[in-house]
């Protein structure tokens, strides 16, 4: 072998023939950007000589301990489990799939046959749970808004979307034990569920709503609740507010143009009632600022104006009294402006005065 081909073997770092590994090590000679660039492309799969390995779960690895990775899991939010019960949340159906020599080396070789204990019963009553809770958490903070819109944001934070995106980032999916190395988002919801509901059963209601309040309850922090609730019509919603305290309809009128016939173009509609201002909106044509107006009066009759909306977590929430709103808020059809007056007889315009604050 020539000297020449000797050092340029030296100085790749894997070398393939045939997709077989020939070479595959590092050495002090090579520069720290060529070791870097070399690194990135491997990982990206770009490589003239990469071979596309297959994604592997973490489970899979020598130095995997399953139990060892739950009890970091609950300590790392200063939950206290015993790790039987704790694995049963995180056990899925779909491992009666698996044969009994991967169980074993996953680290759960005594679940054997296929009447194991898995996490569907704890995860239907998680469900429960949380549901429960979302509505009452939700009327104490949103005093204003219709029980449509309860509905509406309670299904949001039950969706598998919503949940998996918390079950992600609380690391959920490394610990489910199922054939997939991807859990689907169905799995992490349920595993989620599953956790509430097994820390209601160990720890008590109280310190399970303290989990949801600090773990579940923020994924709202930053949402638009006018844009999950997203509800059709909103100029007929408007006009049948206004009508249960009989109210006449509302009254548009044209503020501020900009850009006529233009793709440009803007329009600034404002909405009155009685000669009294309810809300305003631009828009790309008079149609569309009357629609986007309708919902801006509707969001300051409900209290959803972004100063409005103000959730509590941590020890701010943990002590309230959130058992005084079972009681359902009214729907649209029912919902009065009068409902929120120390004095239902006041007139027409301060009613709608009186909203605006």
């Amino acid at each position: 072998m020539s000297i020449n081909l000797l050092k340029s073997l030296i100085r790749c770092r894997s070398i393939h023939l045939d997709g077989t590994p020939l070479i595959s090590c590092c050495f002090r000679g090579m520069k720290t950007w060529e070791t870097d660039t070399r690194k990135l492309m491997y990982e990206r799969s770009r490589d003239i000589d990469a071979i596309t390995h297959p994604k592997r779960h973490q489970r899979e690895w020598r130095n995997w301990n399953y139990k060892g990775e739950l009890y970091a899991f609950i300590k790392r939010y200063g939950e206290d489990l015993p790790l039987d019960r704790l694995r049963v949340a995180f056990v899925d159906a779909s491992l009666k799939e698996v044969n009994e020599e991967n169980r074993v080396q996953w680290g759960v070789g005594d679940l054997v046959g296929n009447d194991f204990e898995h996490n569907a019963k704890l995860s239907q009553e998680g469900q429960e749970i949380l549901s429960d809770f979302t509505k009452k958490y939700l009327r104490y903070f949103l005093p204003r808004v219709p029980e449509n819109c309860i509905h509406a944001v309670e299904q949001f934070i039950l969706s598998n979307g919503s949940l998996s995106t918390i079950g992600h980032a609380l690391g959920c999916n490394f610990l489910i034990m199922s054939p997939h190395v991807d859990p689907p988002e169905t799995m992490v919801a349920s595993s989620v569920k599953a956790l509430i509901s097994l820390l209601a059963q160990n720890n008590g209601d109280h310190h399970c709503r303290k989990f949801i309040i600090d773990l579940i309850m923020p994924f709202l922090a930053d949402k638009d609740l006018m844009h999950i609730w997203n509800f059709d019509n909103p100029q007929i919603v408007l006009n049948k507010i206004l009508s249960n305290d009989h109210l006449p309809s509302y009254e548009p009128r044209l503020l501020r143009e900009t850009g006529r016939n233009t793709v440009l173009s803007c329009y600034v509609v404002g909405l009155y009632v009685d000669k009294k201002f309810i809300g305003s909106s631009p828009g790309e044509s008079i149609e569309i600022a009357e629609e986007m107006a309708a919902y801006d009066a509707l969001r300051r009759f409900f209290g959803l104006t972004p100063g409005k909306v103000i959730f509590k977590f941590g020890k701010n929430a943990y002590n309230l009294d959130y058992e005084s709103k079972k009681d359902e808020h009214p729907s649209f059809s029912e919902w009065k402006l009068s409902l929120f007056e120390e004095n239902g007889r006041r007139s027409s315009g301060k009613k709608l005065a009186s909203s605006m604050q």
